[in-house]
């Protein structure tokens, strides 16, 4: 009976083993498929502190639009002056000049280091005026012009900050009062024939501007017809003394049959644009009454 008893107690430990081991083996179990949860649990805060410390910079002013970029530029103007320096003239960009004439070359590009290339010259400001005298009549000149300039590099990554430009005008073998007949037909551009637009009319009209040559050139006028769209007309304007120019320009100023009361700027520009800027004045009931007319429009 001993014997049996103590066999019991035995099997009873041994069971009571058994369970405590399959208890933790349970658990363990269940730590096993607990596991990817706790690593995520652990992890998800240094992912947080990751994106924090490395998270993209707010958008500036500079870089948040770039609309108004553009890559480095050696573009220039050839400005034929109606006037000598000194009288704050007026010029229009051309491919042609008058011989005599002073000439302003300016880039467009500001804030820029500038190289020249006129003829033997190197210059190097933004601006670089000069005169063609008769010696150079009938020829063709070429300017040069190298541009280097800090680069937008978040706008315009691919910019080197670097361009070169060249341009060739004509030199006229005439000057600007040049009244001899030979030349009389081809003084400027503006003599002709101009389809113009503006908004007192409706329809587009022809306004006429012709050089008249009286007595073999020794007097040589400007006529000016049907300037108003409504068929008025202007003539005997001395070709020298009462206006300015330029090959692609005309400056008249208080001339023609209303003396002190007609004037006007007219420009054929380069891209093949007329502008016309036109002043004259009616006598009404005892005082004179001013109509301004601008127009917009092209050579026939």
């Amino acid at each position: 009976m001993k014997l049996e008893r103590l066999l019991l107690e035995k099997v009873e430990e041994l069971t009571l083993y058994v369970l405590e081991l399959e208890e933790k083996i349970n658990t363990l179990n269940e730590l096993n498929r607990m596991k990817p949860l706790i690593i995520l649990v652990l992890i998800l805060p240094l992912l947080f502190l990751g994106c924090k410390k490395y998270e993209q910079p707010e958008l500036t002013p500079l870089n948040e639009d770039c609309g108004c970029a553009s890559e480095v530029s050696a573009d220039f103007e050839i400005l034929e002056l109606e006037s000598l320096p000194q009288f704050d003239p007026i010029g229009t960009d051309s491919d042609t000049i008058f011989h005599e004439s002073n000439v302003i070359f300016r880039a467009k590009e500001d804030n820029a280091e500038y190289t020249w290339y006129i003829g033997s010259e190197i210059l190097n400001t933004q601006e670089v005026g000069r005169n063609f005298p008769i010696s150079f009549g009938g020829q063709d000149i070429t300017v040069s012009l190298v541009v280097r300039k800090a680069t937008n590099s978040i706008c315009l990554p691919n910019d080197d900050g670097y361009d070169s430009i060249s341009r060739t005008f004509h030199v006229q073998p005439y000057g600007i009062c040049d009244l001899t007949s030979q030349y009389i037909n081809d003084t400027t551009l503006m003599k002709g024939v101009f389809r113009m637009k503006s908004a007192h009319l409706p329809d587009s009209f022809d306004i006429t501007i012709d050089y008249i040559d009286y007595v073999g050139g020794a007097y040589n006028y400007i006529e000016i017809y049907n300037y108003d769209g409504l068929g008025s007309n202007v003539i005997n304007i001395p070709r020298c003394s009462a206006t300015l120019k330029t090959y692609r320009g005309l400056w008249i100023e208080g001339q023609g049959t209303f003396y002190n009361c007609f004037s006007g700027t007219l420009f054929y520009s380069i891209n093949g644009v007329a502008n016309f800027k036109i002043k004259k004045c009616d006598l009404i009931g005892g005082n004179y009454v001013t109509t301004e007319y601008t127009y917009t429009g092209r050579k026939l």
